[in-house]
């Protein structure tokens, strides 16, 4: 953060021009002083633009950093693997010991021996059944390569503190502002909220950083991502000092921050909340996809007698309860709502292809048409959803009766006559 030293205050100024009007010489070094006010304020602008070369130089750094991380940890997985190596040979040498006593038992008792492996395979039959079950039902559910956490406990919860201790000591900046850089007559404040989820944070970091990890570890991964996600600057025009906090919330950064193979693994991790709900239970993640339920929707079978409309929901439908990933754009990440609308165009079988675009990019590829004409299999727009920097943020697959099929968090159908989503309709575009 930043550490240039407080400016001079408005009342030293005051008592410096008092002076000025019996010594001259005192008003030209006054002068010098007010100019090199100015000269420190262009410093600081550069400050700031060094700070934002070296967050990038630092974002640029982390291959390097990380395949340093795996390297060790590859190391580490060889000790283990010799270990367990030699404990092996020694656990051989006396099992082949032990089954030279058991075969003799055995023979001793082979009527006994033969009624309880006859038990014994009914069940086995019996639990293997219940096993695929079990299984086959996972897979329905999730749909993805999903992954449990495997750092210990401990180590998570240590990492999460660590993060709210920065971002405790970002708000302590803030709060002691004028303490620290006193001497302005006014002070504006422009605050972003600060704040992240846990889930989000440690599934970053354990996408980021492959196997377990310790806190201490990935303190280096702490830091860049909270320099992704928090910028503090201001500017002084006269005597008032505008302080400014951008932040970005931390589930956008996955965009940004996270390889290609790295936001397959964090979708794996969130979708089941690194199959460690209990950690964080007042997450709100945990009603999205543990214990809550995504809605769903019975179309009409009429709509469905159109083959393009119908092809489009048999690709859309595959996804649903899939959990929202900023940068998503295939089965293996999840999707954001760009990449999911494009994913189902794409591969639906209809013959289109947009390529992979946002939600602005769909709409300007699309032809508008108006809520009256709308129709099954025509997109569905809405603004102002996030700041998108552009008038469309977010696009959905409409399908008849006011209801559309989407992104959300997860993958779920709406309805448009929701307050929400009334109040954000931009309007829909038919594919050509």
């Amino acid at each position: 953060m930043h550490t240039a030293e407080a400016l001079p205050g408005e009342a030293v100024h005051r008592e410096i021009r008092r002076v000025e009007q019996e010594n001259v010489g005192v008003e030209s070094a006054h002068k010098g002083e007010e100019t090199a006010e100015v000269l420190l304020h262009t410093a600081h602008r550069k400050l700031q633009q060094r700070r934002a070369t070296v967050r990038a130089e630092r974002t640029a750094s982390t291959t390097a950093q990380k395949k340093v991380i795996q390297r060790r940890y590859a190391a580490a997985k060889r000790r283990q693997a010799s270990a367990a190596a030699n404990r092996a040979k020694a656990a051989a040498k006396k099992t082949a010991e032990g089954v030279k006593k058991a075969a003799l038992w055995v023979y001793g008792n082979r009527k006994t021996c033969l009624i309880f492996l006859g038990v014994a395979a009914m069940v086995g039959i019996l639990f293997s059944t219940f096993a695929s079950c079990a299984v086959v039902m996972q897979g329905a559910v999730s749909g993805l390569s999903t992954a449990a956490y495997a750092s210990e406990d401990g180590e998570l919860r240590l990492a999460e503190a660590m993060y709210c201790k920065m971002e405790q000591a970002l708000q302590a900046e803030i709060d002691q502002f004028e303490e620290t850089y006193p001497g302005y007559e006014d002070y504006d404040y422009e605050l972003d909220e600060i704040g992240h989820d846990p889930y989000v944070l440690l599934s970053m970091v354990s996408a980021m950083v492959e196997g377990a990890w310790t806190a201490d570890e990935v303190e280096d991964v702490l830091e860049e991502i909270f320099a992704a996600q928090y910028d503090l600057f201001w500017t002084v025009r006269g005597e008032t000092c505008t302080v400014t906090l951008e932040a970005i919330p931390l589930e956008q950064l996955t965009a940004t921050l996270l390889t290609e193979e790295e936001l397959a693994a964090y979708a794996g991790y969130m979708a089941v909340l690194g199959s460690k709900p209990e950690l964080y239970p007042d997450s709100p993640y945990l009603d999205r996809y543990i214990t809550g339920s995504y809605q769903d929707y019975d179309i009409p079978p009429e709509a469905l007698d159109d083959e393009a409309f119908a092809n489009m929901i048999e690709e859309a439908e595959k996804y649903l309860g899939f959990p929202y990933v900023w940068g998503g754009s295939n089965p293996s990440t999840s999707f954001d709502c760009s990449g999911y609308v494009c994913w189902v165009i794409n591969n639906c079988g209809n013959g289109w292809s947009v390529g992979r675009t946002t939600a602005q990019g769909l709409y300007d590829a699309t032809t508008p048409v108006s809520t009256a004409n709308a129709k099954p299999g025509d997109l569905i727009f809405f603004t102002g959803t996030y700041d998108a920097g552009v008038p469309v943020s977010h696009v959905g697959i409409y399908v008849g009766n006011h209801r559309f099929i989407h992104c959300g968090d997860p993958i779920s159908y709406a309805s448009v006559t929701e307050p929400y989503w009334a109040s954000h309709l931009y309007g829909y575009g038919r594919i050509s």
